[in-house]
């Protein structure tokens, strides 16, 4: 029966638009947390599963400043409202009843709303279906070479979401210190186990090769995660997920050029066993900083941290002409920022900078003790190999790893507030998650590029 026949006075394509809006809603799980078209409002923050508070919002078609009933909130009115009318089409049109059910989304809603969700809440009967065919449990292992590592919590919250999404497990292992050794030991068990794929952090030009030969040659794929071989060493992992670290120290290299006067000493703190990461950071800064007049003079710093600032504190006392402090590294960066701190350097002209985005980093940009850190943005690296692996194996070798750069977003004092304002998962200052809002306006000129 015609749409029109069935709600008379109603114009079919209003209907229409009203019913793929609602599609949409029931099937998008961000139209949940997000200002959608039944809702001209910004949420604010909240802890997963609980309750953000809504904005003013009107209801589709109301007037603005219309007002809901007593005791209701706005933006729960406002999509009752919109559902309700949206179920009418929906109730009228069993191919869009179908097309909801495909999604994932369960019965349309009755007229009238009851029962909506929480504004900002993610209901699991509204989730989408999971839309992957039937398969087995592929087991993963992560190689890591700091284990423990601070910059690496939000890399574990982004696996262990990769393995919830795709129903995937896996193991994490490798060297708490950067012990080469260690990780090759870590990485030759996970072939012996015949895992489904492995993520390493490649921080050896050639101790990783043989192995990973190994692991191809039993149809095990291979990525490199964090850190990778530098190019023409012979390592064949398949694909490179983490920081163009080359590019990141160069932009690290001109940001600090503009702290500097031509002939003026940068001093590149680098830990005594520096990874294949750091060392290209190096490069890339040394690349930008000595043709732009700099002096750069690699500091190899001792472990544990009490030694290394100690060192630092009297190399720099020996070398009092020193005028920036880069470290290489999230380790090395925190030391850069005691230094500078415990020896009033800031009054004296001696600036620092650091790689990674630890709260002790954020900490000491907001206190004006670092200027600038490079953020390569580590949930991704620990998110994206596994969901690539995830694809291969699924596809059967058909989607094939590729290579994604996980960025260098500059994070200062006109930005460092974004993350210090709470405590949260995606950068690693707490392993619980939090949705949060985007800004109203994006500032291109934190991204790095």
């Amino acid at each position: 029966m015609p749409l029109r026949a069935e709600h008379p006075g109603t114009d079919r394509r209003n209907l229409w638009r009203q019913s793929m809006m609602a599609v949409m809603v029931l099937g998008n799980p961000e139209a949940e947390r997000s200002p959608g078209p039944f809702c001209a409002t910004t949420h604010g923050t909240a802890p997963l599963g609980s309750r953000a508070p809504a904005g003013p919002c009107s209801p589709l078609g109301a007037a603005p400043g219309a007002t809901p009933g007593d005791g209701a909130v706005p933006g729960e009115v406002a999509r009752r409202r919109f559902l309700g009318q949206a179920a009418v089409a929906l109730a009228a049109g069993p191919a869009l009843q179908g097309l909801v059910s495909w999604l994932g989304a369960g019965p349309a809603p009755k007229a009238g709303g009851t029962g909506a969700p929480p504004s900002g809440v993610v209901p699991a009967k509204l989730a989408p279906r999971n839309p992957w065919p039937a398969h087995p449990v592929y087991n993963f292992a992560m190689i890591s070479d700091r284990t423990d590592a601070e910059v690496f919590i939000a890399a574990r919250t982004g696996a262990n979401d990769a393995s919830a999404l795709f129903g995937t497990t896996y193991t994490w292992n490798g060297s708490a210190t950067g012990n080469v050794a260690e990780m090759v030991d870590a990485f030759q068990d996970a072939v012996d186990d015949q895992v489904n794929g492995i993520a390493c952090s490649v921080t050896d030009a050639k101790a990783f090769n043989n192995i990973t030969d190994a692991a191809l040659a039993k149809g095990i794929p291979v990525i490199a995660f964090s850190n990778r071989a530098p190019a023409g060493s012979g390592n064949n992992a398949m694909a490179y997920i983490g920081q163009d670290y080359y590019t990141a120290g160069a932009l690290a290299g001109t940001r600090a050029l503009s702290y500097l006067r031509p002939g003026e000493t940068v001093a590149a703190l680098m830990p005594q066993r520096a990874s294949a990461g750091e060392t290209s950071r190096l490069a890339g800064a040394a690349s930008v900083l000595r043709p732009g007049g700099a002096r750069v003079r690699e500091v190899h710093v001792p472990e544990p941290r009490t030694a290394g600032a100690a060192y630092v504190t009297k190399w720099y006392r020996a070398n009092p002409g020193t005028k920036f402090l880069l470290g290489m590294g999230g380790a090395t960066g925190r030391i850069a920022g005691e230094v500078v701190r415990d020896l009033g350097l800031v009054n004296k002209g001696v600036h620092a900078a650091a790689f990674d985005a630890g709260p002790e980093v954020l900490s000491a940009i907001a206190a004006g003790h670092i200027e600038f850190t490079i953020d390569p943005q580590p949930y991704l690296q620990g998110f994206l190999p596994l969901f690539q692996l995830f694809l291969y194996n699924i596809t059967g070798g058909l989607l094939w790893p590729t290579d994604v750069d996980t960025g260098a977003k500059v994070v200062s004092k006109l930005n460092v507030l974004e993350y210090l304002r709470y405590r949260d998962s995606w950068e690693g200052s707490s392993t619980t998650p939090r949705a949060l809002v985007p800004p109203g306006r994006i500032n291109l000129s934190g991204s790095g590029y």
